[in-house]
């Protein structure tokens, strides 16, 4: 019962993160004008919901630029958060033993190593998209999704260890 358990395990892993890569590529595949639409619908539904309707068609063009960049840049941890969440349960997942104390510190590099090189190589591919250009900067916030989750995920598993020994 407890094999069968572990390859259902393998198996929602390695598809929620394939789910996770695949997501990020086709967000980045957007052109300028799709990826902008998108973000100012989500920008005046925040807003809105916030504020309300008449606040937010008072509010400057500046003001609403402004919150649209905070808004993507959020959304550039949380997918990253995601995607370093998915890695690092991901890796949980195929190892057959379990997960020592010596193991832990490879399985935090490597979730942070894969998802730097996966948003590197995502900005790297926004330099063929129309309108769209990669930049350095937006490694660095996706960086800040990625330590999150990856903490995130070693502090959900810590006491897991701690109790047992291992997951």
């Amino acid at each position: 019962m407890k094999e069968h358990n572990k390859t259902a395990g393998q198996v929602i892993s390695t598809v929620l993160l394939v789910i996770i890569l695949i997501l990020i590529f086709l967000n980045s595949a957007k052109t300028a004008p799709e990826s902008s639409a998108g973000s100012s619908w989500i920008t005046l539904f925040v807003l809105r919901a916030l504020f309300g309707r008449d606040h937010v068609e008072q509010m400057s063009q500046v003001s609403l630029e402004t919150t649209e960049t905070l808004i993507r840049k959020a959304a550039h941890i949380t997918e990253y958060c995601i995607l370093a969440l998915s890695t690092a349960f991901w890796q949980t997942q195929m190892r057959k033993e379990p997960v020592s104390k010596d193991i832990r510190c490879r399985f935090i590099l490597f979730t942070l190593l894969f998802c730097v090189i996966y948003a590197a190589s995502d900005e790297f591919h926004q330099l063929f998209v129309a309108g769209r250009s990669g930049q350095v900067t937006d490694v660095l916030i996706d960086s800040i999704g990625i330590v999150i989750g990856t903490f995130l995920f070693y502090l959900i598993l810590s006491r897991k260890w701690r109790n047992h020994g291992s997951v």
